[in-house]
């Protein structure tokens, strides 16, 4: 009779074990499940932040409006023109060359071209550890300006209408890179906030929700890290040891008991600095 008992709760245990491990499998299984929707999200949401993932290769698109015959004063007019004309129709642009009058550097000729114009040259020999991807399909679209050798204003006379890609859709038009851009006021309004120690990250989404969503912004948020950073590199003249050195040479100049010395490596790399002030100094 107790072996009958031992075996029944012998039983009874391996049940409710193997139970336990269905149920672990399953919620493994479901975790799994998960996290793979997570990441195919992720990696939806990656193609959709690149408005050049919508670009096919092609799919001719000819430009319904022309711009022939018009007229601006100076090539930032002209191309600000041909750049509105592209957001309009779902494309970037480039500036192309420029052709100067016979032994003079007044300019002839002026062209701007789409982003997809040529391909890039063929890599080195030696591999590189990061490439970009290449997204030039040999794209023919262009505008050329003729500059009147008398009053300078740039008269648009040939627009090649015809892309041998497609366009990017309307809602990421706003991403393409010849699109976007942080104004003065834009980055002076980032600079003071991040100086004054509030986090970034929470002025510009106070800035996305002023104005509306992110495709009213005008710039994305790489773009605002990237512009607050080089406006930072910029006021420290390029370098953090350069404006240490200056601010030593200024004290030195005004406080006769301070001395400074610092030296550099074979690379004129800052290496150590020494600094003191004489007490007893008459």
């Amino acid at each position: 009779m107790e072996n009958l008992v031992d075996l029944c709760t012998s039983i009874s245990n391996s049940i409710d074990s193997s139970s336990s491990n269905l149920n672990f499998s399953a919620d493994n299984l479901i975790c799994e499940e998960i996290l793979n929707n997570a990441l195919d999200q992720s990696k939806e949401n990656d193609v959709d932040d690149d408005p050049e993932s919508y670009v096919v290769v092609g799919q001719d698109f000819e430009e319904p409006v022309s711009l022939e015959g018009s007229v601006v004063k100076d090539d930032d007019e002209a191309y600000e023109l041909y750049n509105n004309h592209a957001f309009r129709n779902g494309f970037g642009t480039r500036k192309g060359k420029k052709e100067y009058r016979n032994g003079t550097k007044i300019v002839r000729q002026r062209f701007f071209i789409c982003a997809y114009e040529g391909f890039k040259k063929a890599a080195g020999v030696v591999p590189k550890c990061y490439k970009k991807i290449d997204r030039r399909t040999g794209c023919k679209a262009s505008v050329q300006f003729d500059v009147d050798k008398k009053t300078g204003v740039y008269v648009l006379s040939k627009h090649s209408r015809v892309h041998n890609h497609s366009m990017v859709p309307a809602n990421k038009r706003y991403l393409i890179r010849t699109h976007r851009n942080i104004s003065k006021e834009q980055l002076a309004f980032l600079t003071t906030f991040s100086c004054s120690g509030t986090k970034l990250a929470d002025v510009l989404r106070a800035m996305r929700k002023e104005v509306g969503g992110e495709a009213n912004l005008g710039f994305t948020i790489p773009d605002a890290y990237d512009a607050v950073n080089a406006e930072k590199k910029n006021k420290l003249d390029g370098c953090d040891s350069n404006q240490l050195i200056r601010w030593f040479a200024m004290r030195q100049a005004n406080e006769h008991d301070f001395y400074y010395d610092f030296q550099l490596n074979e690379f004129n790399q800052l290496t150590n600095f020494f600094l003191e002030r004489w007490e007893n100094a008459v």
